[in-house]
């Protein structure tokens, strides 16, 4: 009996030794998880939350063209000022990240690959050119990231890729209006254009002389290249005044147009002149002179234009600007494209890039510039433009705008 009780006892002693065991043992973890990285996610979800929303700015900061740039970054750092004021976005501060492409397209994929390596980056505004946007265009796609230009502006920068968007309208509607001005409102004959020799231009002139095709009785009398990097236009000079043109059109932005002004109404003092909207920056009319009095631009917006956007437009500019200028007309179209892109995180309610794209496919946004809308292929759906002349010294509204 006695044996008994001691195994009885022994058995008891050896059940709560089990049990105490099974109690003081942790669950064991499924094959396959790893609860520290659970945890570096759960911390890097929750420090992504309070992180800043970062966006670059992609354009040239020097050279020739870095008025441009520096427009472009001024105007999305108000934008972002702003936005800021009244609590962020998604309820986080925007940081605005510039990015110096010097106006060249090796030099923007260079920008691109910068760009794409910084995973913090939700979007990007830019390139200024055609040229530099397209060659980026590919590394962001690449790497679903939504790229926005205020400017560029040739007919196969969307077609890239499903990321690609811009708030201008496709080069043909400079031509169809540069055209549709010299012929209706300086009632010209006698068209010559003047141009620099680079893609965008060259595609330029084949949509002007499509557009001349089409207008009973008026001519495209004589075509002028000239290398980028020349100031010195006496040979074309002589070539138009030979050529008998009452009006030239001239396809090139500041640095070329506005020496040319002062070349050819030096031999030509009544030519009739239209250009392009990046010929309107601030020192344009000083370089000038008298020889741009009459000189019509196709733009996108104008200094003269006072609505309350505009007013808003111009104080926060000359606010984040150091030495508080104004803008410039190319400025108007990056700050259309900073609004809507926030407009659009904000609509979307992420910084996922398939939900940005989804946002501003179903944007319709009242700009400075005009109503933004996107077609299925990144597209502004716009076809105005406005029209701005030198009168005394001043720019003014030729007329409201053409269609």
């Amino acid at each position: 009996m006695k044996n008994v009780k001691k195994l009885v006892i022994i058995g008891l002693c050896i059940a709560m030794l089990f049990t105490m065991a099974a109690c003081n043992t942790k669950p064991e973890t499924p094959a396959g998880s790893d609860t520290t990285n659970t945890k570096k996610q759960a911390e890097t979800s929750k420090s992504n939350e309070a992180d800043p929303i970062y966006i670059a700015v992609a354009a040239p900061m020097t050279g020739d063209s870095a008025e441009f740039g520096l427009g472009f970054k001024y105007t999305v750092q108000a934008v972002a000022n702003d936005w800021n004021k009244n609590g962020g976005l998604l309820g986080r501060k925007i940081e605005v990240l510039s990015f110096d492409d010097k106006q060249m397209p090796e030099e923007a994929a260079n920008v691109a690959q910068k760009i794409v390596s910084n995973d913090k980056i939700v979007a990007v505004i830019g390139h200024h050119a055609s040229s530099c946007s397209m060659a980026a265009a590919p590394i962001y796609e690449e790497k679903d990231i939504v790229e926005i230009s205020p400017s560029s502006s040739h007919i196969d920068y969307p077609k890239i890729g499903k990321n690609m968007f811009r708030v201008v309208p496709m080069a043909k509607l400079d031509a169809v209006s540069q055209v549709a001005c010299a012929v209706n409102h300086f009632k010209s004959k006698k068209i010559g254009v003047f141009y620099e020799n680079n893609d965008y231009s060259v595609g330029s002139v084949k949509n002007i002389e499509s557009e001349i095709e089409k207008c009973p009785d008026v001519k495209l009398t004589i075509k002028e290249a000239v290398a980028p990097g020349s100031d010195d236009y006496s040979a074309s000079v002589a070539n138009f005044v030979a050529s008998g043109v009452d009006t030239i059109i001239i396809s090139g932005n500041y640095s070329v147009a506005c020496p040319f002004v002062v070349q050819i109404r030096k031999a030509l003092p009544n030519i009739n002149l239209v250009g392009m909207g990046s010929v309107m920056t601030n020192d344009a009319i000083d370089i000038m002179g008298e020889y741009g009095e009459g000189l019509v631009l196709t733009v996108h917006w104008a200094d003269y234009m006072k609505d309350e956007e505009s007013i808003k437009f111009v104080d926060g500019y000359k606010a984040a600007e150091p030495n508080n200028k104004p803008p410039i007309s190319e400025s108007a179209m990056a700050y259309d494209a900073a609004c809507v892109l926030f407009q659009a995180i904000k609509n979307a309610g992420s910084t996922d890039a398939a939900k940005i794209r989804d946002a501003l496919h179903s944007i319709d946004y009242q700009g400075i510039c005009g109503q933004i809308k996107f077609a299925e292929d990144g597209n502004l759906i716009r076809d105005s433009l406005h029209f701005a002349k030198i009168v005394n010294g001043k720019w003014e509204s030729l007329e409201k705008t053409w269609n």
